[in-house]
């Protein structure tokens, strides 16, 4: 069995977040550090631990809770700001939580298990399970809005995949249901129209606001701020997705591959760190109420050219960003869910024209969920501490090998921990493993993989 797959069952976490804890050097098997998610174990034979629990064991069985969530209950264990969460008063073993989420204002029936084999089954979507969602519509959907919410809209944090969806009546006060059946998949090519405004049942502000469709191209790829000055690539070409593990090579292997193929290299995680710098800078804090507007007026630019960087409002900021201080605070904004839908936002209209190599977490599953080649880059804790602590020497920063081996384990956990994003890599991403690869090696092999599809 899989290490992580092992883990994953014995209800530690997710298999995406125990992948995280086993890069991360938290777990050893028989007393020596595991080497990689992929591992093979043997349950009844070999002994594994993780850091601050100790013994890992598969249960003798799983628990299963299948409740109704009711409205303004939240599917988190913990809140900040003291809302109701929908664990509140059950008696749960460890690791038991919930498949999925409803959000605040969504009722239904929500499973809550520490069978992780059963959660992956129900989540990931090659095993493509249906779920059902009941809406009511401000007015009454003609068959034209059914078409498009069949086709799959194009709302302001992202596509949705093809659903069905039937007219089910109207309510007393006019309005309609409508029932959406969705199974994941691929959204048809070409651009789809808007379509009604979607409502909750008893909300009074819409589920997500769909957004005029974007403008054609014409030639040449938006600059990531949506403004002049940042050059301009052939629209022909592959939109491709690099993610990974921190300190897996992801930057130098994207930007060399864009150079191969002449196109934009979009380094996501420069985009997070540039936003930390700049918030830091100013005093703005994650979370704070100011941070949407900051995030509005904030001019970022990736110049033309090999050795571009990346630019706050006219500053070179490439080096200043991969401080370590940076390196310590970007994670407190990268999770911060205003700066995620800005940013996400802004890289998804980078990549709406194809001759891009795209870069950071979460790049083929949220990001570009349907890009034409999508890389999955990993790497052992040791290559990737001394792969980043070269980075530092040749910048100038004077940092210890084992800091930065303790800063890549801590952003591992975070990682790990973090509750957004898709738990597993897609089924179609090619993975690399770049221990033992030089940086011409690894470009010379996403280039390779470019051109398979057409690059």
């Amino acid at each position: 069995m899989q290490l992580n797959r092992f883990l994953a069952r014995a209800g530690v976490a997710s298999r995406r977040r125990c992948a995280a804890l086993v890069s991360a050097g938290a777990v050893r098997v028989n007393g020596v550090p595991a080497v990689g998610p992929g591992d093979r174990i043997d349950p009844a034979r070999d002994r594994v631990e993780l850091e601050g629990r100790g013994r890992v064991a598969l249960p003798e069985g799983f628990e299963y809770v299948l409740l109704h969530k009711r409205r303004d209950t939240l599917v988190t264990s913990r809140d900040e700001r003291g809302r109701t969460t929908v664990y509140e008063g059950l008696q749960l073993r460890p690791g038991t939580v919930a498949v999925g989420r409803l959000d605040r204002d969504t009722t239904g029936a929500l499973l809550l298990t520490d069978d992780g084999d059963l959660a992956y089954r129900l989540t990931h979507p090659r095993y493509g399970i249906e779920k059902r969602y009941v809406a009511v519509l401000r007015g009454r959907p003609d068959d034209g809005a059914l078409r498009r919410l069949r086709q799959g809209l194009e709302l302001e944090d992202g596509p949705t995949a093809p659903a069905g969806a039937r007219l089910l009546g109207h309510t007393a006060e006019g309005r309609g249901r409508i029932e959406q059946a969705h199974v994941p998949g691929r959204r048809p090519p070409g651009d789809q129209p808007a379509a009604a405004e979607l409502r909750r049942p008893g909300s009074r502000r819409p589920a997500r606001r769909p957004v005029a469709p974007a403008a054609p191209c014409r030639g040449g790829a938006p600059s990531p701020a949506g403004g002049p000055g940042a050059g301009s690539v052939t629209a022909k070409g592959l939109t491709i997705a690099i993610d990974g593990v921190i300190g897996a090579g992801k930057s130098t292997a994207a930007r060399g591959a864009a150079a191969a193929l002449g196109y934009r290299h979009l380094d996501t995680g420069a985009m997070y760190r540039a936003v930390a710098l700049a918030a830091t800078r100013r005093g703005v804090e994650p979370g704070a109420a100011a941070l949407g507007a900051f995030l509005e007026g904030l001019s970022l630019e990736f110049p033309a050219g090999r050795g571009g960087g990346i630019h706050l409002g006219g500053e070179d900021v490439s080096a200043a960003i991969r401080s370590p201080e940076v390196s310590r605070s970007v994670g407190a904004f990268a999770d911060d869910p205003v700066v995620r839908r800005a940013l996400v936002r802004r890289q998804r209209e980078i990549g709406r024209c194809g001759g891009v190599v795209a870069e950071g977490r979460d790049m083929s599953t949220v990001v570009f969920p349907h890009a034409d080649l999508k890389v999955r880059m990993v790497a052992d804790l040791e290559a990737r501490a001394r792969r980043r602590h070269r980075e530092f020497v040749a910048a100038g920063v004077e940092i210890s090998l084992s800091r930065v081996r303790a800063d890549i384990r801590r952003r591992d956990r975070e990682d790990a921990e973090r509750d957004y994003g898709v738990d597993e890599a897609p089924e179609d991403a090619v993975e690399v493993d770049t221990s033992g690869l030089t940086a011409d090696q690894v470009v010379h092999r996403i280039v390779a993989l470019a051109r398979e599809r057409g690059a």
